[in-house]
């Protein structure tokens, strides 16, 4: 039974609402363990465990369950495939809810102000209240930062488009998708996109007044509240995370490739599509590193454009992309539609907010004073001393930098959505021609493929990091 548009996006708002507030609750005391409790290898190995998830390319990790026989039966089950589905994407967004408790700014209550509250007596007048009272304070103390962390999460979940595609689940993003693919005119899948988009950037606008009303003026990061068992709670969190959205998959993936190795080797088929996926990944990323690094140069009105460029990235690719064909569907600049400059523009438009969410971290744990002396440094005449100040330049910030880099790389690469839309002609990247075998069925080929596509981008980056000496010294002027 095929669902109505409305009721697909009243689904999905209703099921992103449910993941944000499940991965918001568990995420707290990961985050706590992650900043205080955790230690030299431990808290590497924690690291690890919380990001590998975000890494995890959806349209890999979406195929690799579809091929598992058991997701295969779950999916003539609606209520269990709804069921993996939330588990799947909440261990995948579970870094990102991390990160709000890492990296939020100090609320207007602090964390002893909340426990003091709490040493109160119930008939105290400040303990009891009202709801109105109690929910006040829970938003300007540790209460804020939670519901931040669930805005993010919402943000991401009800936007996603490869699980709940490949997963055969309502989406509005999906039904969107296929309705301009299926020919629906441009401008009334742009109409019933301004729903969606208006509700996300509803919300975003709430998180971000409330960032700001109930933040101190001074303070980098939100301090955490002791949580008693925090560290078991964490690694209840942390192991079936990744298990669930890392080692699973990728067990299932070379178990199932392995096979079809021999068979990709004798036809190989889609080196031109790999090509073309690094090719426009390497642009997207390097012009959204050029758009961030424009914002933070152009002062408060860097900002403000900033700021606005940034609401339509954060309501999805599919917006996005609808967006960028609408513009190019004015006939002063129509030629270009066919051309790498919409999907090029598309991609860095996406990454934008993320390149700035970086920066702003890197820019926060950097030393400027160390970072002046380095530059003083370099203006030496002698070729020693700027030598070491390349290196110091890299160890300040050049390797935070080279590593957020390679991050929008890897994003852009696997990116679906705008890549169907916005691709020109004959330069279709890899994920647009695997997304559609996958809807045809498994085979060990297809899963040899589609390994194949992940894996290139991680030599490339191993490349990379091999070469990151060489690479800096010739751009670090950037």
């Amino acid at each position: 039974m095929s669902i109505s548009y409305p009721g697909q996006l009243a689904w999905t708002l209703l099921r992103a609402l449910l993941v944000a507030a499940v991965v918001a609750s568990l995420a707290r005391p990961v985050a706590v363990c992650l900043a205080d409790r955790w230690r030299g290898h431990l808290r590497r190995v924690a690291a690890t465990l919380i990001v590998a998830p975000l890494l995890m390319p959806r349209l890999v990790v979406a195929y690799a369950y579809t091929a598992w026989p058991g997701a295969q039966r779950l999916a003539y089950e609606p209520g269990w495939n709804e069921i993996l589905y939330g588990l799947l994407i909440g261990s995948m967004l579970l870094p990102v809810a991390v990160g709000v408790f890492l990296f939020a700014p100090r609320p207007a209550l602090s964390a002893e102000a909340s426990f003091c509250r709490r040493l109160l007596p119930r008939t105290c007048a400040v303990r009891r209240g009202g709801l109105r009272g109690r929910l006040g304070f829970a938003l300007r103390g540790e209460g804020r930062t939670t519901v931040v962390a669930a805005a993010a999460v919402f943000l991401l979940a009800f936007t996603e488009f490869e699980v709940a595609s490949l997963f055969g689940l309502p989406s509005w993003t999906v039904w969107l998708f296929d309705a301009q693919a299926g020919g629906l005119p441009l401008g009334a899948t742009f109409a019933r996109a301004l729903v969606p988009a208006a509700l996300e950037l509803l919300i975003l606008a709430a998180a971000l007044v409330l960032v700001v009303k109930t933040s101190q003026r001074r303070g980098q990061a939100a301090p955490l509240l002791h949580c008693p068992a925090a560290r078991s709670r964490a690694w209840i969190v942390l192991l079936p995370s990744f298990a669930i959205a890392c080692l699973f998959p990728l067990l299932v993936m070379f178990k199932e490739a392995w096979p079809g190795a021999a068979l990709l080797m004798r036809d190989f088929s889609i080196g031109w599509e790999l090509l073309m996926s690094v090719l426009f990944a390497a642009g997207g990323a390097s012009l959204a590193l050029l758009a961030a690094a424009a914002v933070r140069r152009g002062g408060r009105a860097g900002l403000i454009v900033g700021l606005v460029a940034c609401a339509p990235a954060l309501c999805g690719s599919v917006v996005v992309g609808l967006l960028i064909l609408c513009g190019s569907a004015w006939e002063p600049i129509s030629p270009i539609l066919d051309t790498p400059i919409p999907i090029l523009a598309g991609l860095a438009w996406l990454l934008l907010p993320v390149a700035l969410v970086l920066g702003a971290i890197l820019h926060a744990v950097e030393r400027p004073a160390g970072v002046h002396v380095a530059e003083l440094l370099r203006r030496s005449a002698h070729r020693e001393p700027r030598r070491a100040a390349d290196g110091i330049l890299w160890a300040l910030c050049g390797r935070g930098r080279f590593w957020v880099g390679l991050l929008l790389f890897f994003f852009c690469y696997f990116e679906l959505v705008l890549s169907a839309l916005l691709a020109p002609t004959g330069m279709t990247p890899a994920t647009v021609p695997l997304y559609s075998f996958m809807h045809y069925g498994h085979s060990a080929k297809l899963c040899a493929m589609v390994l194949l596509m992940a894996v290139v981008p991680l030599m490339l980056i191993g490349a990379a990091a091999a070469l990151r000496p060489a690479l800096w010294r010739c751009f670090n002027t950037v």
